[in-house]
């Protein structure tokens, strides 16, 4: 299968495409569409997970616009230009902001509104990277800091029966956006100003997880944005971005 635009990555074949050099136990290939070494990861999944749980996993991306994740702590790292230009555009200066003040952000997603053709799409690409994923191997970024890696597994398998399913449940979760905040426990004045500010987002206001925030040595707050359309989830993910401006005295 092949999706125009999405797997128009050919995956060569990687005897001629990439050259191998052990080092210890690390395997690493030097690839054509490499910048670096690229050490093999395991692990890697396309399931949707909630929101919710997305702290905790390890993120990557592939040629297709969707994300495989492992479990794991995000490897902190400063943000490179790329890290900015992946996010989804409502969250940009967002996140901008957050990080000039100092703060740590999770995987976020604005929440989006597909319609079947997109999945449709989406479904093929996935269909060809998991061939790919047994076969050569597929050469994956992790999102954070952009480090490339090959992950394969001939035992891979996507993990949805038929499209069918795969369409169902990333409806589902398709309209939820997310973003997770972390004040990191030095930062108690800013940390003391958000709790008491947040009330005055409404429904907005961010969920406080202190027991997924000890993990990253803070406190997490879940922002979670239910849109019914695009025009909602702009109006509302601007009201957020706003509100960090001027009511926390946020500035890039």
């Amino acid at each position: 299968m092949s999706t125009p635009g999405i797997a128009s990555l050919a995956y060569p074949d990687r005897k001629s495409f990439c050259r191998e050099s052990k080092g210890g136990s690390a395997h690493y290939w030097r690839c054509a569409g490499a910048s670096r070494w690229s050490m093999q990861v395991t692990g890697l999944s396309a399931a949707v997970i909630p929101q919710r749980q997305w702290p905790l996993r390890q993120w990557f991306y592939g040629p297709a616009r969707r994300y495989y994740h492992r479990p794991g702590k995000v490897e902190r790292c400063a943000p490179k230009p790329l890290f900015y230009e992946r996010l989804d555009s409502e969250l940009r200066e967002l996140c901008f902001l957050l990080h000039a003040r100092g703060l740590r952000t999770t995987a976020s997603c604005e929440g989006h509104h597909h319609d079947r053709s997109y999945f449709e799409q989406l479904w093929e690409a996935l269909c060809d990277e998991a061939e790919a994923i047994r076969g050569e191997g597929l050469l994956v970024t992790e999102a954070e800091c952009g480090r490339s890696y090959w992950f394969r597994d001939p035992e891979y398998r996507l993990p949805w029966p038929d499209f069918a399913s795969f369409l169902s449940e990333s409806q589902r979760f398709q309209t939820t956006g997310y973003l997770g905040v972390i004040v990191p426990f030095s930062e108690v004045a800013i940390d003391e100003r958000l709790r008491k500010a947040s009330r005055r987002l409404g429904n907005l206001a961010p969920e406080i997880d202190d027991t997924m925030g000890r993990r990253f040595g803070g406190r997490l707050y879940h922002f979670l944005v239910e849109s019914a359309d695009e025009e909602q989830r702009s109006r509302k993910w601007r009201h957020i971005t706003h509100w960090f401006r001027d009511e926390m005295g946020l500035t890039i």
